[in-house]
């Protein structure tokens, strides 16, 4: 909200030390520690099933850059419980949630002299895998940049460790308070082998510079000829390309044996939006392309879609099941 926003920016430049805040009157409570309730925090609602949809969302991409822990379904603590703050040494703030027997559900610390800023960058994810790709070629990945803070996020230089990796097209970035941008970044082997690099993003957030690992392998033009003509040794639902995307994606995946195949597509309320199958696929790699609609040509909203894989043999007998996440963003 822009309240909480305004009274951000006036607590920094007052440079009011080690503000927390604190609410109550629920059934689930969580710690945050200021990356995504901008102050710290003790609020009813565990933090990782609601507030900032962009943080949330980038969560779903293996994102972990907040909320410590609270009330959730895998932690699995849902007796009642009170929050307690104790200061200590030279104002320290340390923020616990402990349940009616006295266990501790969770808990995070201020050093005393914690100021807060309302400048915040996230990326997520915190890292990406290229793959194979083919000498000479190039496959390109997004990652994307969300302002999670009150202020405007300027990042200023993105470098990378390794030539192999390079962003496209930067010029710098301006992110508005609760705006995400994707940023494509290539991936073209000079030579076979595997590469691992750092991209470093430097921004006007006080934590920076981030660093971000990238990864990839390089293969000869021979080596992919073989692995096509050969049908796949196990069964596999490979990561959707792009992701995130806007327009559409695609979906590949490997069959070892003949069978009847479903792929289907869920919101996160677990509905069906779209559902493709096949009566009988043999062994092989296979590729579906989806538009971000549903089975009536409805575009969806944006946000975090499940895709399934489920192969049945000849005998009715379950072959292979396996899901992912993705994320289309309009």
């Amino acid at each position: 909200p822009h309240s909480v926003q305004r009274l951000v920016k006036a607590v920094a430049e007052a440079k009011i030390e080690n503000v927390i805040m604190l609410s109550g009157d629920s059934h689930t409570a969580a710690i945050d520690d200021g990356a995504n309730a901008l102050f710290p925090e003790i609020m009813a609602g565990a933090l990782d099933r609601t507030n900032s949809r962009e943080v949330a969302l980038a969560q779903s991409f293996a994102l972990n850059k907040w909320n410590r822990g609270g009330q959730t379904i895998e932690r699995n603590n849902f007796n009642s419980h009170y929050g307690r703050v104790t200061v200590f040494g030279q104002d320290s703030v340390r923020m616990e949630l402990i349940d009616e027997f006295g266990e501790l559900i969770t808990r995070y610390t201020l050093p005393a002299g914690h100021l807060v800023s309302p400048v915040s960058l996230t990326l997520a994810p915190e890292g990406q895998n290229f793959g194979e790709v083919q000498v000479g070629q190039s496959n390109v990945l997004p990652i994307i940049f969300i302002n999670a803070g009150a202020d405007t996020v300027h990042v200023t230089k993105l470098s990378i460790s390794d030539p192999q990796f390079s962003p496209l097209f930067f010029f710098g970035l301006t992110l508005p308070p609760g705006k995400a941008q994707n940023v494509g970044f290539s991936f073209k082997p000079t030579q076979e082998g595997e590469f691992l690099a750092f991209l470093t993003v430097e921004s006007n957030d006080p934590q920076s510079p981030f660093v971000v690992p990238l990864a990839g392998k390089g293969i000869s033009a021979t080596g992919i000829g073989e692995q096509k003509s050969q049908p796949p040794e196990s069964f596999a639902l490979r990561p959707n390309y792009p992701n995130p995307f806007n327009a559409g994606t695609r979906i590949s995946y490997d069959l070892a044996k003949k069978g009847e195949v479903s792929l289907s597509i869920f919101n996160l309320r677990g509905q069906l939006v779209r559902q493709f199958r096949f009566s009988a696929q043999g062994p092989g790699r296979y590729h579906i392309s989806w538009d971000g609609r549903d089975a009536a040509g409805r575009p969806m909203a944006s946000g975090v879609y499940t895709y399934r894989l489920r192969v049945i043999g000849a005998n009715g007998d379950p072959l292979f099941s396996q899901s992912r996440k993705m994320l289309y963003l309009k």
